[in-house]
């Protein structure tokens, strides 16, 4: 039900994202604030005419922690994992816990130079909008490919997971490369993600076909069945009420996920 809850909280999450940019157009076809330079400028005009004074200091507040916490957890997450999973693991497993802080300080700083290196890049994107857009659409193709072969496939093993996100990464550069300097400029770049997807989809399912299977005790609590569709009898004691019903707000949730696709596809 957790997970049926989140999708819930997808869709509003789409919504609240859009909205600012619903009320500023139609502002602007009224002639309540001017017209903005740019798209990426419509947040900050909607702060400047249309929060009082003293509120705006705490929206602008606000949106600075936002940005922190965000990145903060972010730094903090690829540090801890490069330290633990990729340097303690394979390079020093005797290192001690000083000795981890400091790499994973470094590894830290190197991401924010890196960052800092990369910014430039999302200059030469129409709006920050279209850079987000892109690049989650690239980065999740590896994913998407791995985390359904790794639930429906049982031939799927470590191998083929680990050479397609490899893959994947590699494909992000060739991708942006192929967008903007080969493809004609009407291809759109989800067609090129799609054709990359297809690829790693095949890719994967090569690898693990020619390198050695999981065995089937350490894959049979992570592929899918159709056994899992049913719930023990102890995750139910009793019948739920029809409103407490998983398959009814699951139900709900896809109806409205697909409404809104067709709607504004």
């Amino acid at each position: 039900m957790g997970v049926v809850f989140a999708a819930f909280l997808a869709i509003i999450l789409g919504f609240t994202v859009d909205f600012p940019g619903v009320v500023a157009y139609k502002l602007v076809e009224l002639g309540v604030i001017p017209t903005p330079p740019e798209s990426n400028a419509i947040y900050p005009l909607l702060i400047r005419y249309l929060v009082p004074t003293g509120i705006r200091g705490i929206v602008f507040a606000g949106l600075v922690a936002a940005i922190m916490s965000t990145l903060s957890s972010l730094i903090n997450s690829i540090a801890t994992l490069f330290t633990m999973d990729i340097y303690h693991k394979f390079f020093r497993p005797e290192s001690s816990e000083k000795h981890l802080i400091l790499v994973g300080r470094t590894a830290g700083g190197l991401l924010l130079l890196c960052g800092t290196i990369w910014s430039p890049v999302v200059g030469n994107f129409p709006t920050i909008f279209d850079y987000f857009q892109e690049s989650w659409a690239i980065m999740a193709a590896p994913f998407a490919v791995i985390f359904t072969l790794g639930i429906f496939w049982k031939r799927a093993n470590n191998t083929g997971a680990v050479s397609t996100m490899i893959l994947g990464i590699v494909a992000i550069p060739i991708a942006f490369a192929l967008g903007k300097f080969v493809l004609p400029e009407e291809f759109s770049f989800y067609n090129l993600v799609g054709i990359i997807l297809l690829i790693l989809l095949a890719w994967m399912i090569f690898i693990s076909l020619v390198t050695q299977p999981q065995s089937k005790e350490k894959i049979a609590s992570v592929v899918w069945s159709h056994v899992l569709l049913k719930f023990t009898p102890g995750e139910t004691p009793q019948p739920y009420k029809w409103y407490k019903n998983l398959w009814l707000w699951w139900g709900i949730a896809a109806v409205l996920t697909a409404g809104i696709y067709l709607k504004f596809w």
